[in-house]
């Protein structure tokens, strides 16, 4: 196995609308709303007010005091952000579980909005709690119209350039959207430059996407102002220098338990027989069982290793005491002295060092500190080490597909993957299944599999914040024709065991 260094789900809906749109739930979303149809204007306008009506059944009741957030993206800028009392734009406040429901709104696009290019809407609904029980995304709108003629260039959908008035206001928006800003103007310019480039890109994939050429979309992130280089080299990885240890197995006999979930695809010390096929579910996510905490950040230190280890050994832990626990990264990353901190690691390595250290540390009480790039100083001392969290050993996968599904099955999965690619750099939803290589650089959490409009595929959890991708998470095509799986999916995959 190899040293690893680091680098949505969308259920559609039935929808009638004004104009040519998708109509999809958010990523992770519960939809506990229900709507059946949103009603847009024939063309939005920018600089102009439009209606938006929708109409719907509620699973629960909808009381006085929810908010109603609609925010408008370009290319995955955010724009522009209202929120609306849930009532004043309903037709009848405090609306009963199962009744039906009806709403208005009325929103402004601004002005200086560019013209002819990908739009989107995000709709969240909060209750009085302020939890969260409906997103939809409202995507690909087109705001061409014959009145919106700038410099006496009529614009076509989609767009593939942008003048410099366009880009730098696009630009400001980005920069506000992600508290990022610059030492000096000649750097600014420098990122505008690239932030453009990767613009442009991202319009020219997701119009061929649109033509079915591609099955995932892009959208700008946090990464849009870094060339390929750069955002291999701060956020990707590889440490050839770093040796696994000899690997440990479990499960010795041909059907392996873990909490009464049997496998027989996961490998053994007894290498030369041969293993039965067992059954494994249609479809697994342990994001909606409890089993996984909420997407963290890597920053710009090379320790995806650690993240995708915390990450399998919190699903672990949950799956044996039922309790779900954020465990520590900067504990790995400052302490695991096996791995190199933000240089690399491996997460066998990894597993092999929280069994000998007696466990864990918990985030809150040793929280992560190393975006910066800076792997610091162990404060072993500062923190206490969680009960029980010292796992008994350690499971390496086998490199096929029905190995890795019976796996998951079973429990959360570290894995690596090749991610040096744009597509990783910018992937905002559905089933990623170009080809993408298997040179491992990047270790992340492979929390299930399903299968969105007739494309089977692998649930991953990553650790570049919830900005990035389907609110932090990737779909990976499964049951690939190519050697390794998609990325290498199947190449690097292991899971802690708790006795």
């Amino acid at each position: 196995m190899k040293a690893v260094l680091c680098s949505v789900l969308a259920l559609a809906l039935t929808a009638s609308m004004a104009v040519a749109s998708t109509f999809e739930t958010c990523p992770e979303s519960s939809e506990r709303m229900g709507y059946n149809i949103f009603d847009l204007p024939s063309t939005f306008v920018p600089g102009r007010a439009g209606d938006i009506s929708f109409y719907g059944t509620s699973a629960e009741q909808l009381p006085a005091g929810g908010k109603l957030t609609m925010e408008l993206f370009v290319l995955g800028v955010s724009i522009k952000t209202q929120t609306y009392d849930l009532c004043s734009v309903l037709a009848e406040c405090n609306v009963a579980a199962n009744e039906p429901f009806t709403g208005k709104l009325s929103f402004a696009v601004p002005a200086e909005v560019p013209v002819g290019t990908e739009y989107t809407f995000d709709f969240i609904v909060t209750n009085a709690e302020g939890e969260e029980i409906s997103c939809v995304e409202l995507g690909d709108i087109d705001m061409k119209d014959a009145e919106l003629i700038r410099g006496g260039q009529e614009f076509s959908h989609p767009r593939f350039g942008f003048d410099e008035e366009e880009v730098h206001y696009l630009f400001t928006q980005w920069m506000q959207q992600h508290s990022i800003s610059y030492q000096t103007a000649e750097e600014k310019q420098m990122r505008m430059g690239i932030f453009k480039e990767n613009l442009i890109d991202i319009a020219i994939h997701n119009a061929a996407q649109r033509k079915n050429e591609h099955d995932y979309t892009k959208g700008m992130n946090q990464f849009g102002h870094l060339t390929a280089d750069e955002f291999r080299e701060k956020h990707l990885g590889f440490d050839l220098s770093l040796k696994p240890k000899e690997l440990k197995f479990v499960g010795v006999n041909n059907d392996f338990s873990y909490d009464g979930i049997e496998s027989s695809y996961l490998r053994s010390s007894s290498a030369s027989r041969k293993d039965t096929v067992t059954d494994t579910p249609a479809s697994v996510d342990w994001t909606t069982k409890g089993a996984v905490t909420p997407v963290k950040n890597q920053g710009s230190c090379g320790s995806c290793w650690s993240f995708s280890t915390t990450g399998a050994v919190e699903g672990a832990y949950f799956l044996k005491y039922g309790k779900l626990v954020s465990f520590s990264e900067q504990d790995l990353v400052s302490c695991d002295k096996v791995d190199s901190g933000c240089n690399g690691g491996l997460m066998d390595n990894a597993f092999d060092w929280i069994e000998r250290n007696g466990g864990l540390c918990t985030e809150a009480d040793y929280p992560y500190i190393s975006g910066s790039g800076q792997t610091a100083r162990c404060k072993k001392n500062s923190c206490k080490i969680v009960p029980n969290s010292k796992p008994s050993s350690y499971v390496d996968v086998k490199k096929n597909t029905e190995a890795l599904a019976a796996a998951v099955a079973i429990t959360p999965v570290a894995i690596a993957i090749e991610a040096d690619q744009m597509a990783f750099q910018f992937y905002k939803k559905g089933v990623m299944t170009g080809r993408c290589g298997v040179n491992l650089d990047h270790g992340v959490l492979l929390v299930g599999y399903g299968t969105e409009a007739g494309k089977d595929f692998w649930k991953v959890k990553n650790s570049w914040g919830p900005t990035w991708g389907a609110k932090g998470y990737i779909q990976l095509g499964k049951g690939m024709k190519q050697r390794g799986g998609q990325c290498g999916i199947l190449e690097s995959a292991s899971y802690p065991v708790f006795k």
